[in-house]
C-alpha cells in the first residue's frame, strides 16, 4: 500500500555473494550499461558516483530515482549540514530562487536509513554494506547481493516503491534543504567563488580535494 510502512523478507532467495573490496564493481558496471531505470537507496553518495548518473542521463536514462538520509547538527539555533558540496550537485537553485531534485530524490531527515540497496533496468538487483561512493564499491572490505531472479526482483522493486512513497518516516522539505545547502555552500566557499556562475548553473561542480566525499561528510 502506497505510503506504508516499508517491509520486505524474502526467504530461500537465489543470489550470489561477493565479500571484499570491489564489492561493488558488478553494481557499478551493470549500473554503467542501463537503458531504461536505476533506483538506488544509499546513506553516503559521492560526487563521482553522481557524475555516474549524469552519465546516464545524457544517454537517455531519465528514469533515475534516489533515496538517501541527511542529516545535520544545530548551532546557535541553526541546522548545520556536513557536506553541502555533495548536495548541491543532487538540488538545482532556478533563477526565482526555488529548488528542485537533479535526480528524482527522497532525502529522509529523521529516520537514519542505513540500507543499501541497487536497482538496474527492474532486472538486476544489488543488496549489501556498500554505499554509493568510491570508497564503497571499490576501497573497502564490503559485502554484495546480487539478485537476477525474476519474481526477487519484482519484489524489491516493490519494496523501493513503498520506501520511496511512505509517509512513516520525515523527509526534508526541497526549499528547506535547498536554501541550507546554498547559503551554506556559498558561505564555505566565498573566498574562491569570485567569478562563479549563478547556482543554477552549477550543479556539476566537484568537490573539493580536502573534503569527503559522503553526503553527510563522513568516508566510509
Amino acid at each position: 500500500m502506497p505510503g506504508a510502512r516499508p517491509f520486505l523478507s524474502i526467504e530461500n532467495a537465489n543470489c550470489d555473494f561477493y565479500i571484499g573490496k570491489n564489492a561493488g564493481n558488478k553494481m557499478l558496471n551493470k549500473l554503467k550499461s542501463a537503458t531504461e531505470s536505476v533506483k538506488i537507496v544509499a546513506p553516503y553518495i559521492s560526487s563521482d558516483m553522481i557524475d555516474e548518473l549524469n552519465f546516464l542521463c545524457a544517454k537517455g536514462v531519465n528514469d533515475i530515482e534516489l533515496i538517501t538520509f541527511v542529516s545535520y547538527s544545530t548551532k546557535n539555533n541553526q541546522k548545520i549540514l556536513s557536506s553541502p558540496q555533495v548536495l548541491k550537485r543532487l538540488i538545482c537553485s532556478n533563477p526565482d530562487m526555488t529548488y528542485k531534485e537533479h535526480f528524482k530524490t527522497i532525502f529522509f531527515k529523521t529516520t537514519y536509513i542505513h540500507e543499501k540497496l541497487y536497482i538496474i533496468d527492474k532486472k538486476f538487483a544489488f543488496a549489501g554494506s556498500f554505499n554509493f561512493t568510491n570508497h564503497g564499491i571499490y576501497d573497502n572490505h564490503e559485502t554484495a547481493f546480487t539478485f537476477e531472479d525474476r519474481d526477487t526482483v519484482e519484489k524489491i522493486v516493490s519494496y523501493f516503491e513503498g520506501l520511496y512513497t511512505t509517509k512513516e518516516f520525515e523527509k526534508w522539505k526541497l526549499e528547506e534543504l535547498g536554501e541550507l545547502v546554498y547559503s551554506q555552500y556559498y558561505e564555505k566557499h566565498s573566498h574562491h567563488c569570485v567569478n562563479e556562475p549563478s547556482p543554477a548553473n552549477n550543479v556539476t561542480l566537484a568537490q573539493d580535494e580536502n573534503t569527503t566525499d559522503e553526503t553527510k561528510g563522513e568516508t566510509t
